[in-house]
């Protein structure tokens, strides 16, 4: 929650009390919490066109082959992190 509370207060101060976010970056994991502060909303957004709203739609051969292509790609992200995946 951190990165999304410092990017609000990095666009408007004060907006977010400084208790709380003290708290969410004592919370928030290093890797996470130490490049949090170099985002910009650019960045992070959906106006980045270099994001992938579909990753390995560029794969499939056909339309009815692109919403497995998109099955497989989610379930090797998920295990990658380790993830717990459900039927």
């Amino acid at each position: 929650m951190f990165p999304v509370l410092a990017l609000v207060d990095r666009y408007a101060p004060g907006c977010v009390p400084a208790p709380v976010l003290r708290r969410s970056r004592a919370l928030c994991p290093a890797w996470l919490r130490n490049p949090a502060p170099r985002y910009t909303l650019h960045q992070v957004s959906w106006s980045n066109l270099r994001i992938h709203a579909f990753p390995g739609y560029e794969w499939s051969r056909s339309f009815g082959e692109a919403p497995r292509v998109q099955t497989m790609t989610s379930v090797m992200a998920a295990c990658a992190e380790g993830g717990v995946l459900e039927a």
